[in-house]
């Protein structure tokens, strides 16, 4: 079985770093691959023919060798056990070949590098990768290589997310689109040929109840609630904001003072008004978008900006998604709401209690901040009821 190590080449170059190379011992010959990689020489520990140092880069560089090493041992000694004879032409085809090379690797550094996405587009690559992992450890594979991303493997990962994580066909459509595109620019880099998407079927689930927006009058039980628990009470100010606004969660703790406005009018009799509203920068439609604010929005943001003093002006303090929603099932039951409370509920909520009030779909989706209507539609729910009663008008 070849044997393999690092070796620090002695040739420094002008920026003070050393190329690593891969040092295979085989059939009684030494084999050099390049790795890639450089480090300084203050960072190699010639006895163990290893990096040292825990400076992030230096780390990162550990790490993928050290992966790429196991790698070569795990690939060479399957071959092995299978029967194959290990010969000069596998080991190269090893180094040459980047199907044999970690997938996660690939996919991380890929994400790392995308430095235009969103910092909640780049979360939900990650969170995708994670999954990923855990599928992974399910099927008891070790590591993921190129060579097992194959058709089968994509079939397993849907059966995952539908039967084993339970998660709705949107949500797992949504964690193969991230999978898809990484490997796209797998295909690009010329390091797959052919994508494992080629005819794939999701499996089919039945579609997801309805969200069951609140109505006005629950929004009032909510406001009405004496608490005295200050986390609670935080909770209970910041789902009625999102009811008022239509904002997303992560949209809420990016407000900072600069994003308010306040707008003077003067009528012709010379009285005057103020619109206080929020300018945000939507990077999902990457464009500008300005919402007025309620006599009650405007409370609970002055409330807020007045007693928080946090950095950069921003007005929040920030509250994890998940806890969130855990407490936010606190308040529902304070408030005798059978209703599932959760964070994107007050955005359902703000665009159906405005479509109930015959504010036209277009100025809804305009508050939105939907680029088509379609998506307005799934939003602002309209009661049957009072459709039928309309057509009844006729």
């Amino acid at each position: 079985m070849p044997k393999i190590g690092l070796l620090l080449r002695s040739e420094e170059r002008k920026d003070g770093e050393s190329r690593i190379s891969f040092v295979i011992r085989f059939a009684g010959t030494t084999i050099r691959k390049s790795s890639g990689y450089s480090v300084r020489a203050e960072n190699w520990n010639a006895k163990k023919g290893e990096i040292v140092g825990n400076d992030y880069g230096v780390a990162t560089t550990r790490k993928n060798l050290r992966l790429k090493i196991v790698n070569f041992e795990d690939y060479m000694g399957s071959m092995d056990a299978l029967g194959y004879q290990i010969t000069r032409k596998m080991i190269d085809d090893f180094f040459e070949d980047k199907r044999y090379d970690d997938f996660f690797t690939f996919y991380d550094s890929s994400v790392e590098k995308r430095l235009e996405l969103a910092s909640s587009t780049k979360n939900k690559y990650l969170l995708c990768s994670k999954v990923l992992k855990k599928n992974c450890k399910v099927l008891k594979m070790e590591r993921l290589r190129f060579y097992d991303l194959t058709p089968a493997f994509v079939s397993e990962f849907d059966k995952y997310l539908i039967y084993t994580l339970k998660v709705s066909g949107g949500t797992a459509n949504n964690y193969h689109k991230c999978l898809k595109y990484v490997l796209s620019l797998a295909i690009s880099e010329g390091i797959l040929t052919n994508s494992p998407y080629f005819r794939f079927k999701a499996i089919k689930t039945s579609d997801s109840p309805e969200i069951e927006a609140l109505d006005m009058k629950e929004i009032e039980k909510i406001e009405s609630l004496n608490v005295s628990k200050n986390h609670l009470v935080r909770v209970r100010d910041y789902f009625l904001f999102l009811s008022y606004t239509g904002l997303r969660y992560n949209e809420m703790f990016t407000l900072s003072t600069e994003k308010i406005n306040v707008i003077e009018k003067h009528d012709s009799d010379g009285n005057k008004s103020r619109t206080v509203t929020i300018k945000l920068y939507r990077s999902k439609t990457k464009d500008y978008l300005t919402i007025p604010l309620s006599f009650k929005a405007r409370l609970i943001l002055h409330r807020y900006r007045l007693n928080n003093g946090l950095e950069n002006g921003m007005i929040f303090p920030v509250i994890k998604n998940a806890v969130f929603n855990r407490q936010l099932k606190e308040i529902a039951k304070m408030a005798n709401l059978e209703k599932n409370l959760r964070t994107h509920l007050g955005r359902h909520s703000f665009a159906t209690n405005l479509r109930k009030l015959d504010v036209p779909l277009e100025d809804v989706s305009e508050l939105l901040g939907h680029k088509d209507l379609r998506m307005t539609k799934r939003y602002a729910k309209v009661n049957m009821n009072r459709l039928s009663d309309a057509v009844g008008l006729l």
